[in-house]
């Protein structure tokens, strides 16, 4: 092959004395930096967050089991993890979350209701062959909500964006480097719900259908360091169209003094098209050598679980906990703390 860098045809020629020691494909990987697709899995996770983090005022209508929409204030804190192993088709990567979120609703007129969320978000990534980031970002939502009787329908636009420091280690032959670069990316999402609630004596039913598209995009960047491998990555997106029809069974148990103590489980079912990610790259060190992609494939289906549990003074304030997780080839899982007070 010939190139315009001297330099470049001398590190290629370190893959062939890695063949030789047996590990050509370790050093490919290396050299290609596809865990890094993890990013843009985080992003989208993000968006799915954000509309989750409005399912949190309702106040039980009088004794019964039956709940309705309230105004309410609340700050929130959540933590995720995501692990997504190697397999033939895909390098893996760990990634953890913790975001920070101020949320409000108000009823601008009978049974009609408007939230808004605000959030601060960290995030950090290690992913195989030695790639790693780190990154901050801001996300956020508004939402259009509909009561009915126990008939809920919800309309949510989110946004989200985070700057991540990345480093790889690259290993060709017997020496490795590093090369590291900034990394901008964002999500919008469009979310469609709509739930119906089925009170009975002690516990109530609702089953639910919560549709999406999710855009993830991710800008261009070009790394420093160890040239000429270093990489000039493209910019990328793409959009992940999903549904998750679910089962929630709540139930309230009234303790003295008017506090209501309030345990949930959910069952659903996740299913995502468009359930890859691709990204594009080439070296710095040569522009001549050409372009290649890496293709990181996240589940087409999933059973999403989830607990929750919260307690209801007997004044205005609420306090929740709930665990929820999406179990699959990539296992995500992610814990929320909130705080609300009900006006």
């Amino acid at each position: 092959m010939t190139t315009g860098n001297p330099a470049f045809g001398s590190s290629f020629a370190g893959l062939e004395f890695a063949a030789g020691a047996g590990s050509y494909r370790g050093a490919l990987d290396s050299v290609s930096g596809q865990s890094l697709n993890g990013v843009a899995v985080g992003r989208y996770e993000a968006s799915e967050a954000v509309a989750r983090s409005f399912e949190g005022c309702s106040r039980f209508i009088g004794a019964s089991q039956a709940r309705r929409q309230t105004d309410c204030i609340g700050l929130s804190s959540d933590g995720g993890t995501t692990e997504r192993g190697t397999d033939n088709s895909s390098l893996g990567f760990n990634l953890s979350s913790a975001t920070i979120r101020l949320n409000g609703q108000r009823e601008t007129a009978p049974g009609w209701f408007v939230a808004g969320s605000l959030g601060f978000e960290t995030n950090q990534l290690s992913g195989a062959q030695g790639v790693s980031a780190t990154g901050q970002g801001m996300v956020g939502g508004i939402s259009l909500r509909r009561q009915d009787g126990p008939l809920l329908l919800s309309a949510t636009a989110d946004f989200g964006y985070g700057a991540y420091d990345t480093t790889r280690t690259i290993t060709v032959g017997a020496t490795p480097g590093s090369a590291t670069g900034s990394l901008g990316a964002f999500d919008a999402g469009a979310h469609l719900g709509a739930a119906y609630q089925l009170p009975f004596d002690r516990f109530y039913l609702q089953p639910s259908l919560d549709l999406a598209a999710i855009y993830v995009g991710t800008g261009s960047y070009n790394e420093s360091g160890f040239s000429p491998l270093a990489l000039s990555q493209h910019s990328a997106n793409n959009w992940f169209p999903t549904a998750l029809p679910s089962l929630e069974v709540r139930s309230r148990f009234d303790l003295t003094g008017g506090a209501v103590l309030k345990v949930s489980a959910n069952v659903g079912a996740l299913l995502v098209a468009k359930n890859s990610w691709t990204s594009k790259a080439s070296f710095s060190g040569d522009p001549l050598a050409g372009s290649f992609q890496s293709r990181t494939s996240i589940p087409a289906s999933a059973a999403e679980i989830g607990l929750g549990v919260g307690i209801l003074s007997g004044g205005n304030v609420e306090f929740n906990l709930r665990y929820s997780a999406d179990l699959s080839y990539r296992f995500a899982q992610i814990g929320t703390a909130r705080l609300a007070y009900r006006f």
